[in-house]
């Protein structure tokens, strides 16, 4: 047995000729699992719309190897499936040859999952278009030739190693296919000859979309042979990941993995923020866990005048930078300010609209946040549709624009129009609906936040402007009837916005009590004569909590708690912080 030889494709097919399945699974994997990283290998357009499909198709891979209580629901349903969906760009996909070669070993590991009859034929497709993306790179990165040969040979030295490790194994069949799993994508450190390493993988991925962590961070885990999928500390037994790998399975394509990046991406990185909520309990201390800030929304925190603020530019979202799209910009901001300076011509709705829309469409197009502009121009496409509905009314109707006005803002909305397609963020905002299964869910917790919002309109001293105008612009447009098919779109708009707001000033309450904590000796000696300072800091350190944020969590401590249980089902803990934030102004803030 210590003559084996894997050196190619044959070798290979020889060894598998009476070999179990699912050890032709796991070679699959391992060797797709190596050449993900040579993704990179190509532009950030093929990143945007392919990367997350090599994930998808690994992770399928992966998990019905793990743990064989996983079954995905359908073949139409395979993550690997939407390879060759109905709307697959080949021409696009096949532009990028390395990137889709390392793409398509996913594809064939993930494909050998799913059939029994064309195991090990799919096996040996995927570790030769594995080779073939080791020997593509290091052809582009070295000298043609030899370099690239001996580049694609590592791959097939660790083949194998993987196959000889199954054959030496004195475990059951399903143990050894177990603990390949578990061993080290390579042996030792990573071959230091091997062009485009994760360490540089992650960050354009990141750059690309910051809930790519995620992936990142599970990549990491497969490098180190980690049993478990994701990293959720305090999971004892596995359980909350486990759970997440369910939800994984049975995830669709049509409500899930085909909605794009940005939903999988987000939806995975909450379920495991809950998770790790539900598997960590709060410390003892006074900081406690808080759920994660969405990333397709707007981002808070406390600023450092103590209010709550959006979070720097540089945490939003951004743009898609390309030439075409910088000189649609610079059209459609030039159309909107002429169109905004018509007044009171446009009507007290449409000026609002204009007035926003204007200031999410900065000077610098570097400036821009995607996720402003997409809400404000959706806000102008509903009033604009309001008027379309009854523009030939007789009746009177305040919903209806002058002629000139009109025309002015359907021109604008087609420049917003194709602005939204040509930039894959928004796009995918524009096509994201909400699942029927969903909806009930999201008007509970819209319903929920209704008088917490009219508390924080009343109460504009805890938050700058623009902060409180996020609230309010997303309670106006949420304001539909059920019948607008914008409708489920505000709601869950809104929905986002006021997560992030409350993750926000829940923040910075448990910034303020873990100040407490740290200063209590200060405290006991007599700093609670500071209790008129308007910044909390003059109390408990370098905190800059402002009192109204705190005292405005304590006052409107019922509406809160009843909005958390709602819209944080998963962060029990939440309540608990709330009844601290109470104590504290009960124990300091007294007037």
């Amino acid at each position: 047995m210590d003559e084996l030889r894997i050196r190619n494709r044959d070798d290979l097919r020889d060894w598998l000729e009476d070999k179990p399945a699912n050890w032709a699974q796991v070679i699959a994997l391992r060797a797709a699992l190596r050449a993900l990283p040579y993704i990179a290998q190509s532009s950030d357009h093929w990143l945007r719309s392919f990367a997350l499909l090599p994930f998808g198709a690994l992770i399928t891979s992966w998990m019905q190897l793990v743990d064989h209580s996983l079954f995905v629901r359908s073949d139409e349903n395979r993550a690997n499936a939407r390879f060759g969906g109905p709307t697959f760009d080949f021409e696009a996909y096949k532009k990028e040859p390395i990137a889709a070669s390392a793409a398509d070993a996913s594809y064939h590991s993930a494909d050998a999952q799913s059939t029994s009859i064309h195991v090990r034929s799919d096996c040996i497709k995927g570790v030769s278009k594995a080779a073939e993306a080791f020997r593509a790179v290091s052809d582009l990165h070295f000298t043609i030739g030899e370099k690239g040969d001996q580049t694609a040979k590592t791959l097939w030295k660790c083949v194998e190693i993987d196959c000889l490790g199954l054959a030496k194994s004195s475990s059951s069949r399903r143990a050894k296919v177990a603990q390949a799993t578990r061993r080290k994508l390579w042996s030792g450190h990573l071959p230091k000859n091997l062009p485009c390493q994760w360490e540089s993988f992650a960050p354009k991925l990141r750059a690309i979309d910051p809930n790519y962590s995620v992936w990142a961070d599970w990549y990491d885990r497969r490098l180190g042979g980690k049993g478990a999928a994701f990293n959720i500390p305090g999971d004892k037994g596995r359980s909350e990941d486990r759970k997440i790998l369910h939800r994984l399975a049975e995830a669709s394509n049509e409500d899930f993995w085909d909605k794009g990046h940005e939903h999988v991406n987000a939806t995975l990185t909450r379920w495991l923020e809950e998770a790790r909520a539900r598997a960590a309990p709060p410390s003892p201390e006074g900081e406690l866990i808080l759920p994660k800030q969405e990333a397709d929304a707007v981002t808070y925190g406390v600023n450092e005048l103590g209010k709550l603020d959006r979070l720097p530019q540089a945490d939003q979202i951004h743009l898609r930078d390309l030439p075409n799209q910088r000189r649609t910009y610079a059209d459609m901001r030039l159309v909107a300010l002429e169109l905004r300076d018509e007044g009171q011509r446009l009507g007290p709705r449409l000026l609002t609209g204009m007035e926003r829309f204007t200031r999410s469409l900065p000077e610098h197009f570097e400036d821009a946040e995607a996720y402003l502009v997409w809400r404000d121009g959706n806000t102008l496409r509903r009033l604009y549709r309001a008027h379309r509905l009854v523009a030939d009314v007789r009746e009177p109707d305040p919903a209806r624009l002058e002629a000139v006005v009109a025309e002015g803002l359907g021109g604008l909305l087609d420049l917003f129009n194709n602005f939204a397609f040509g930039d894959d963020g928004i796009r995918a905002k524009d096509e994201a609906r909400i699942s029927p299964q969903e909806r009930e869910s999201a008007a509970a917790e819209f319903a929920a936040a209704k008088p917490l919002v009219e508390a924080i309109l009343a109460a504009p001293e805890i938050a700058t402007r623009p902060a409180h105008d996020d609230i309010k612009a997303d309670a106006e447009n949420a304001g539909l009837p059920a019948d607008d098919p914008y409708a489920g779109q505000a709601q869950d708009q809104a929905n986002r916005t006021r997560r992030n707001w409350i993750a926000g000033l829940l923040g910075g309450g448990s910034q303020a009590l873990a100040e407490a904590y740290r200063s209590s000796k200060e405290v006991r000696s007599g700093a609670e004569r500071a209790v008129g300072a308007l910044i909390v800091s003059e109390l408990f350190g370098v905190t800059s909590v402002s009192s109204p944020i705190i005292q405005f969590i304590a006052t409107q401590a019922p509406v809160l708690q009843s909005y958390v249980a709602v819209a944080f089902s998963s962060f029990p803990h939440l309540a608990e912080l709330i009844d601290r934030i109470v104590g504290l102004c009960q124990r300091y803030m007294k007037p």
